[in-house]
């Protein structure tokens, strides 16, 4: 054996890189294949939890891309989870800021972190891999939709899940789910959650403005998720609509107590994925449609049947909470329902009320119906106060800007509805009255 001293640096190099690689496991990954069949370049987009993307080759990969029509691979970890894969539309690149109206990142760049969600209004693909030797995967519109998609797997025994296949939604969009709001053109289609609309009544009925903190429709109660028997589809405005349109995907948050919603995988064979936009052609967000254009739709709720859970998602959510309809502590009724729909929160019974007594006279000024809506608040306005009596800082805020018809002045948790009336000069030059 030669000394030490005559054996070259690579060679010392080249054995010790031989040993590693034996002594090293390779980290497993997983192939997802983006296939782009809309008749433009799309910016997709990639978000999760654990672990950075890779290519085919190993290197690092961008969370974010523009993408012509074909096919392009890339490697997520096992193990990867709350991933997701979207599109973002509405989009305009100036130099290296793109700015989207839909499923933009921070930054307005056309790379992503890898770890955000962007910007809501786009139909988002979700994965879980290798949890408990089985990958689960869904296509959501929850936070909207802006494309349609699907999604294959390479184990032909695993379900496909799919999106606006047949129908493009963007081209069936009800004019109260248009995304953004007031926007003149559809560039999503939202959920009722998502633009804030329930049922009058919590299961039928005239639609009403929604708190997203507080409503059956979202299945959130006091800022937190209640828990799945307690919100099935028959809270759902537009259920049985999106369903038809998305037969193969998630269309609100509980969506997985029923079938073909979410699908799952064994992950033994280490499944590869592909993520198609605009499978059938259809992609009216790469193009949107007219405000103008959108199509009045029938919005019945789901009707419970196929349940999961054998039937015993059947419990009021409010009711099983609070005893009181979420509807009726809204103050929604079907005379003042146009009214509540002029703003995106909950307002109190008490508030309503005084609002409500004055939302007819045009000519009352702003300062007179300011007084008339602190006249019933409590003289003081401490946190406490206020949710002892159902008067929080949202809740008036939402009422002067129902009463108003205009945006309200600056208030916080501690301020007194009599320090808020002076600051009714701000609002003396306004004397439209509600939907005016």
């Amino acid at each position: 054996m030669p000394p030490l001293n005559h054996i070259s640096v690579s060679s010392i190099t080249a054995l010790f890189s031989l040993v590693l690689s034996l002594s090293t496991p390779s980290l497993a990954v997983r192939q997802m294949t983006v296939s782009n069949k809309c008749s433009s370049s799309i910016y997709v987009a990639v978000g999760g939890k654990s672990g950075a993307l890779t290519t085919t080759g190993g290197a690092a990969q961008p969370a974010g891309w523009k993408q012509a029509p074909g096919d392009f691979s890339f490697n997520v970890p096992d193990g990867w989870n709350n991933g997701r894969i979207w599109a973002r539309t509405g989009c305009t690149l100036n130099g290296n800021t793109l700015d989207c109206v839909v499923g933009g990142c921070s930054g307005n760049t056309v790379k992503c972190s890898g770890t955000e969600y962007g910007k809501p209004g786009a139909t988002l693909a979700e994965f879980t891999i290798d949890v408990n030797s089985m990958d689960s995967y869904d296509i959501s519109i929850v936070d909207g939709y802006n494309l349609p998609m699907e999604i294959t797997s390479s184990d032909s025994s695993c379900a496909k899940g799919s999106c606006g296949t047949e129908t493009d939604i963007l081209t069936q969009c009800d004019p109260s789910l248009v995304y953004p709001k007031n926007s003149d053109k559809i560039y999503s289609c939202n959920s009722a959650c998502g633009n804030l609309l329930q049922f009058q009544d919590g299961t039928g009925g005239s639609l009403i403005s929604a708190d997203v903190n507080n409503s059956p429709v979202c299945c959130v109660q006091n800022g937190v998720a209640v828990h799945h028997v307690n919100c099935p589809n028959t809270y759902i405005p537009f259920y049985q609509t999106m369903k038809k349109m998305c037969h193969n995907a998630y269309v609100y948050s509980d969506d997985d107590m029923y079938e073909d919603a979410v699908f799952t995988c064994s992950s033994t064979g280490k499944p590869s994925y592909t993520i198609t936009f605009c499978p059938n052609g259809y992609g009216a967000g790469l193009d949107p449609p007219s405000s103008s254009s959108a199509v009045s739709q029938d919005f019945t709720p789901g009707d419970n049947s196929e349940n999961l859970l054998n039937g015993s998602a059947t419990v009021s959510i409010w009711t099983a909470i609070t005893g009181t309809l979420i509807a009726s502590d809204a103050g929604a009724t079907a005379a003042n329902g146009a009214h509540s729909k002029m703003n995106t929160r909950a307002v109190s019974s008490v508030a309503v009320t005084a609002v409500t007594s004055v939302i007819g006279g045009q000519a009352m000024s702003a300062s007179a119906r300011l007084k008339e809506i602190t006249s019933a608040a409590p003289a003081s306005a401490t946190s406490s106060q206020y949710n002892s009596n159902k008067h929080t800082h949202n809740d008036w805020v939402a009422a002067i800007e129902l009463a108003t018809n205009t945006s309200a002045p600056a208030m916080t948790s501690s301020t007194t509805p009599k320090e808020l009336e002076k600051s009714a000069a701000t609002y003396t030059s306004n004397r439209k009255g509600c939907g005016s």
